[in-house]
């Protein structure tokens, strides 16, 4: 009798240990797991039309940075879905720096909650506090003259909400007086009191268009 039940215990242990093995589990349904899934959901018994899905943890996240509980490291390819905090709500995903949003589009690129309020001529510009639109603004647009042999000074930009480096354009060179077919001038950008120099070293008067501009948060 003793030796019966050393057998049965020693099938059980074999029993576990396979069933250890194995390392897959199904919940819903009495079907064995999908073989290539480690954790296989479905409350539908033999069908592909469940009628019930995966809740995920529901988080604040307080940064892009942030861990769950204040102290334990995340780990890389965590899911958990936002409910609030600095980051808009959905699914993140922990790329081993950062929390990703889940993105919404079928190119799996863009968050498409950020396409529709979007303006006209603008892009999306990623900063610490998540998505913005941009767009650019026109800082100055007007022609500068400089007198013969003359220097002219265009009046200051205002670049407080800039976010990117002043560009300018020259355009429009003309004779602001004389017929002088041939010009010899210079300009450049003041980057302290944000103003166009233009130095003429012709023997006429010339007018030159300068177009400044630069991307701002819409």
């Amino acid at each position: 009798m003793k030796k019966v039940l050393f057998l049965m215990f020693l099938l059980l242990l074999m029993g576990l240990g396979a069933a250890s093995v194995k390392a897959q589990v199904r919940i819903g349904g009495n079907t064995p797991p999908n073989p290539a899934a480690a954790l296989d959901l479905n409350a539908a018994e033999g069908s592909t039309a469940g009628t019930k899905g995966l809740a995920l943890p529901r988080v604040t996240l307080g940064s892009n940075t942030a861990t769950l509980d204040g102290t334990t490291a995340n780990i890389t390819g965590m899911l958990v879905y936002n409910t609030s905090g600095s980051l808009s709500t959905g699914v993140y995903y922990w790329d081993g720096a950062n929390w990703d949003r889940a993105a919404g589009s079928p190119a799996g690129l863009v968050d498409t909650s950020m396409l529709s309020p979007i303006p006209v001529n603008s892009f999306l510009f990623y900063t610490s506090s998540g998505w913005h639109s941009a767009g650019y603004a026109i800082l100055f647009n007007a022609p500068v003259v400089a007198a013969s042999l003359g220097t002219a000074v265009s009046p200051s930009f205002d670049v407080t909400n800039c976010i990117t480096p002043v560009t300018i354009f020259p355009w429009g060179i003309s004779p602001a007086s004389g017929t002088e077919s041939a010009y010899n001038f210079s300009w450049w950008y003041n980057t302290g009191l944000h103003q166009v120099i233009l130095e003429n070293h012709s023997a006429s008067s010339l007018s030159l268009g300068f177009y400044v501009y630069c991307f701002v948060l819409r």
